[in-house]
C-alpha cells in the first residue's frame, strides 16, 4: 500500500506543475495587458490632446483669432455664399421684368408664325405660277442637250426658288418602256441627278432638292411608237412647300 501511494504521488506531480505554469502565464498576460492600457490612457491620450490643442491654436492665430471654415464647409452651410463673406442674398426678380420677358417671348413666337405663313404663301404662289417643269432626254442618255429650251425654263425656276426660302424641289426621273427594270431605274436616277447638278451650279442648294427615280413605271403617254417614247424620256420637277429635305 505504501508503495502504491508513493507511485500515485509521483504521477500527480507533473499535472500540478502544468497547472502552476498555466496560472503563471495567465497572470503575466493580464499584467502586460493592464500595463499597455495604463500606458495608452496616461501617456498617449494626453499627448494627442495636446497636439490637437496646438493645431487649433495655430489655426485661430492664422485666421485672426476667430475660427474659420474650410471652403467645403462653407459651401455646405445653408444660406451662405461660398465665394463671398456673408449670407447669400436672394436677388428678387421684379414683376415688370417677368412681364416683359413673357411679352417678348409671345411677340417672338407671333413673329415666327407670321414669317412661316408668309413663306408658305410665297411658295404656294410660285408653285401655282410655274407648275411642273418637264425636261426631255434622248434615248439612253442622261444629258440636257436633247432639250433645247431646258436652260430657259430652268432659269425661271432657279430664280423663283432662290427668292423663296420655303420652296423645295422634287425631281422625278423617267424612261421609256425599252430596257430592263434595273437599267431603267438607274437611267432615270442619272437623268434626275444631271438636272440636280445643273440646278446646283445655278445656285440652288442641294438640301432643297430631292431625287426620285421611277424608271418606266409612270409613262406620260401610253404607246409603243417613237413619239410616245420620246415624251416618256423625261425629268419632271415639281415645287414642294414645307420642310422636306433632299436625298
Amino acid at each position: 500500500m505504501q508503495r502504491q501511494r508513493i507511485f500515485s504521488g509521483m504521477g500527480q506531480q507533473p499535472l500540478v506543475s502544468r497547472l502552476s505554469r498555466l496560472r503563471l502565464a495567465t497572470g503575466l498576460w493580464l499584467t502586460f495587458g493592464l500595463l499597455d492600457l495604463l500606458f495608452t490612457v496616461l501617456i498617449l491620450a494626453p499627448r494627442a490632446a495636446r497636439e490637437r490643442a496646438s493645431e487649433v491654436a495655430v489655426h485661430k492665430e492664422a485666421s485672426g483669432g476667430m475660427p474659420s471654415e474650410t471652403p467645403r464647409e462653407r459651401a455646405e452651410m445653408p444660406g451662405v455664399d461660398p465665394g463671398g463673406e456673408g449670407p447669400a442674398a436672394a436677388k428678387p426678380t421684379p414683376m415688370n421684368a417677368v412681364a416683359a420677358g413673357g411679352s417678348a417671348t409671345k411677340a417672338s413666337s407671333q413673329a415666327t408664325g407670321e414669317g412661316a405663313e408668309r413663306e408658305s404663301a410665297a411658295c404656294n404662289a410660285l408653285a401655282a405660277k410655274l407648275g411642273v417643269t418637264k425636261l426631255l432626254f434622248a434615248q439612253g442618255e442622261a444629258t440636257l442637250s436633247a432639250d433645247r429650251d431646258a436652260e430657259a425654263r430652268l432659269a425661271s425656276l432657279v430664280e423663283g426658288v432662290r427668292k423663296t426660302p420655303g420652296a423645295r424641289l422634287v425631281l422625278f426621273g423617267h424612261t421609256d418602256d425599252r430596257g430592263g427594270i434595273k437599267y431603267n431605274a438607274e437611267l432615270s436616277r442619272q437623268r434626275a441627278d444631271a438636272v440636280a447638278r445643273y440646278l446646283g451650279e445655278q445656285g440652288v442648294e442641294r438640301a432643297k432638292m430631292r431625287v426620285i427615280p421611277l424608271g418606266s413605271r409612270r409613262p406620260a403617254v401610253t404607246g409603243g411608237d417613237e413619239s410616245s417614247r420620246a415624251s416618256n424620256r423625261r425629268v419632271e420637277i415639281s415645287i414642294q412647300c414645307g420642310g422636306s429635305k433632299g436625298r
